[in-house]
């Protein structure tokens, strides 16, 4: 598991959404950017619900080499 932070410019090895509406913000075997990290964080701070594939907040995540 890596830091979210830390995967940036690697690929994301599960989901990680916000619910409602439950759109994926990024899916496995995408690159998980800059965007994608500042969106989540701005998502948390409004107190939007994510979750990640192990059904938990997506603090860490799994990437792919």
């Amino acid at each position: 598991f890596t830091f979210l932070y830390d995967g940036m410019g690697k690929i994301s090895g599960e989901y990680i959404w916000a619910y409602p509406p439950g759109i994926p913000l990024i899916t496995p075997g995408e690159e998980i950017t800059v965007e994608v990290v500042e969106t989540v964080e701005q998502l948390y701070r409004a107190g939007v619900k994510l979750i990640g594939t192990r059904g938990k907040p997506p603090f860490t995540t799994v990437v792919v080499e």
